[in-house]
């Protein structure tokens, strides 16, 4: 991002993850980092266990259930179609793993979105 280190205060990042390659989401966690500032408030949404339904493939699920990140990389990265579902020890471990004070609000069954939303601090380092 054309941005410099430590620009911004809060950075809201709806549904962006779920649309990016694994490589991608540790890339693009970093870059989100970097502009945050010390103490910077991440907020972000993941497509997580209301979403294992979508896995068709039983080793998919198998690769949820470990807690990996799986895609669905038959169309173009980016696009709608593309999409990843992430279950919670992955975010909390490898793409928030720099982040303080990380939560996840899981949707309800009222909720209106269905997304896990996910929040979390850049440390003051």
């Amino acid at each position: 991002m054309p941005f410099p280190d430590g620009t911004f205060e809060a950075i809201y990042n709806f549904s962006v993850f779920t649309h990016l390659s694994a490589d991608m989401h540790e890339a693009w966690a970093m870059e989100l980092r970097r502009v945050l500032r010390p103490g910077g408030l991440l907020i972000a949404t993941t497509h997580g266990d209301h979403y294992r339904y979508l896995l068709a493939q039983r080793a998919e699920r198998e690769a949820y259930d470990r807690g990996e990140i799986v895609t669905q990389a038959q169309y173009q990265e980016g696009k709608k179609w593309y999409f990843a579902v992430h279950p919670p020890a992955y975010v909390r471990n490898r793409l928030l793993a720099r982040f303080e004070r990380v939560e996840q609000v899981q949707p309800g069954a009222t909720a209106d979105m269905t997304q896990d939303v996910w929040i979390g601090f850049k440390p003051h380092e």
